[in-house]
């Protein structure tokens, strides 16, 4: 007589089989694929953040993607199934974002800030030329002791004049101006003329002296009240170097 073994318990042994290879599957992740590729993946942090991506890998269900930003080094992680971002976080932080994300400037803008404005070349022109009808040979920036100025060189017609800038305040420091010297002694006629526009009278005499390499005339005038005086002017440029009265 032949034995047979019952449907139902067939169908259990059936069933239990299939059980025990879907949670195989289940446990065994290393047969499941990714719905998004890696490529997506980097593809989508660089279309959100840019820079250049340095490494990127999968470890589970996950994409780790490591980024280079201006900023520094971040790590993006996201997930293999809907590509999305499950976190960022950044890996090394530039010195000069750093203070920038503080809110902090940089100790070169600080000092940037602090400057004070220097005038430019073309302002203090201006004023140089507030003063002078001259032509500006040369404008020149220096600074002393860390007090900056222009030193501006302007011809004359007769001489060179040298000025001193605050290149800060544009205020005149120093002003100098050196004349041409005549290279003609003036004649006896002009030394008279000098004299009698400085004191009115009548000239007694006039002479040409000489002492130490220095030239010069000495006038002698009589003036309205009788009083005499002699008027010592200078033979090349006409200046009145002294004047001595006569009491006797």
């Amino acid at each position: 007589m032949k034995k047979f073994v019952s449907i139902p318990i067939i169908a259990t042994l059936i069933a239990a089989v299939i059980i025990i290879f879907l949670v195989f599957q289940w446990l065994d992740p290393s047969d499941e694929k990714s719905i998004f590729s890696e490529e997506a993946a980097i593809n989508s942090v660089m279309k959100l953040y840019g820079g250049e991506v340095l490494a990127s890998n999968i470890e589970s269900d996950q994409f780790i993607i490591e980024l280079e930003r201006d900023s520094g080094i971040y790590e993006v992680i996201l997930n293999t199934n809907t590509n999305e971002i499950v976190s960022i976080k950044q890996m090394e932080l530039l010195e000069k974002e750093d203070q920038q994300a503080n809110n902090t400037p940089t100790q070169q803008e600080t000092n940037e800030e602090n400057e004070p404005t220097i005038l430019t070349k073309n302002a203090v022109e201006k004023i140089v030329k507030g003063m002078s009808n001259g032509k500006i040979k040369s404008i020149i920036f220096k600074q002393n002791n860390n007090t900056p100025y222009y030193l501006i060189i302007v011809l004359e017609k007769d001489g060179v004049s040298k000025f001193t800038i605050d290149a800060i305040t544009g205020n005149i420091i120093d002003q100098f101006t050196e004349r041409d010297k005549p290279s003609k002694i003036i004649t006896e006629k002009q030394a008279a003329n000098i004299a009698l526009n400085y004191i009115n009278g009548e000239i007694d005499d006039i002479d040409l002296e000489k002492d130490n390499n220095k030239s010069y005339y000495l006038v002698e005038l009589e003036t309205l009240d009788e009083r005499e005086v002699i008027i010592q002017i200078h033979a090349l440029t006409g200046e009145i170097l002294s004047v001595t009265w006569d009491d006797d």
